[in-house]
């Protein structure tokens, strides 16, 4: 593989795993959080004591999500697999753990992997519909490896402040400058 190849492959991937956004998006029409409306029975009612109410508890994000982030900046990778879970404490805690979550790609030729594995923490907070989330702590670790070298990559912090956010007991969807994150029980 060219080292004109890898450096972008490993830029355009590096962008989208370490989380550099800082400010939301607007939601995409058609998203959860785009045409979330009150119903005339909720317009009225009593806002919940706790917005995020609904967050608290841990969340399988959605691979595809990753997947056509990373592909915006290419065709190259080829697929994500593993696990990232999100879990939401009550008291604003937010964990972020990696599990065997690998991206392979085909770059000039060459099987390229990617993987992260650990656990990231940091807190959250939310105000009425919106989302901020700043990590605090990078405890997990990422490698990418082609024609038998690896190279380990330090992940930066992911912050992202008034993301909109939508959920349920079973599914959830937040909006960043990334694109709409998509995430079930």
């Amino acid at each position: 593989m060219s080292s004109t190849a890898w450096t972008a492959l490993v830029a355009s991937t590096t962008l989208v795993l370490v989380g550099c956004g800082t400010d939301a998006a607007t939601p995409p029409a058609g998203s959860p959080a785009a045409s979330a409306t009150a119903s005339p029975d909720t317009a009225t009612a009593e806002p919940d004591a706790d917005p995020g109410h609904c967050l608290h508890g841990s969340w399988l994000a959605d691979n595809e999500y990753f997947l056509a982030s990373i592909r915006e900046f290419g065709d190259e990778v080829k697929g994500v697999t593993g696990e990232v879970v999100l879990t939401f404490g009550e008291d604003g805690s937010l964990t972020t753990e990696y599990r065997d979550w690998v991206i392979s790609a085909i770059a000039d030729g060459v099987s390229v992997t990617i993987r992260r594995d650990g656990v990231d923490t940091g807190v959250y907070s939310v105000d009425a519909d919106v989302l901020t989330v700043e990590e605090t702590r990078i405890g997990s670790t990422l490698v990418m490896s082609a024609s038998g070298a690896d190279m380990t990559i330090t992940p930066a912090a992911a912050a992202y402040a008034d993301a909109p956010f939508d959920c349920d007991a079973a599914a959830a969807a937040i909006t960043t400058v990334d694109g709409t994150l998509q995430l079930t029980r």
